[in-house]
């Protein structure tokens, strides 16, 4: 009797695994498919933005677009500039990385 239900345990276990490792894999491929959503549409935004920064750069060198102080941040348009295309550069890569960082946290939470 001992033997047969070690040998039920077991399989009972083996099962269990295979369905958590099933279920993981399902989650884990749901949380891919948003991550390239997600990423797709960062990269539309800083495509967006970048056209943007080449008209005013444009149009600040044509003299249109005086070089006037941003009362809101206190920044001149120059340093606004250059802040956007900081952030262009390291959204992305921080983007990924908090996403990585929240998917292993539901895990192991």
């Amino acid at each position: 009797m001992s033997n047969a239900t070690t040998t039920k345990g077991k399989t009972m276990q083996t099962a269990k695994e295979k369905m958590t490792d099933a279920v993981t894999e399902m989650t884990l491929s749901q949380y891919e498919g948003q991550v390239d959503c997600m990423e797709a549409a960062l990269e539309t935004l800083v495509r967006e933005a970048t056209a943007s920064l080449e008209q005013f750069r444009k149009a600040r060198i044509e003299g249109k677009v005086p070089n006037m102080l941003n009362y809101s941040t206190g920044l001149g348009l120059s340093d606004r500039v250059r802040h956007i295309e900081e952030a262009q550069t390291s959204a992305k890569g921080h983007y990924l990385v908090l996403s990585a960082i929240n998917t292993i946290n539901q895990f192991e939470g």
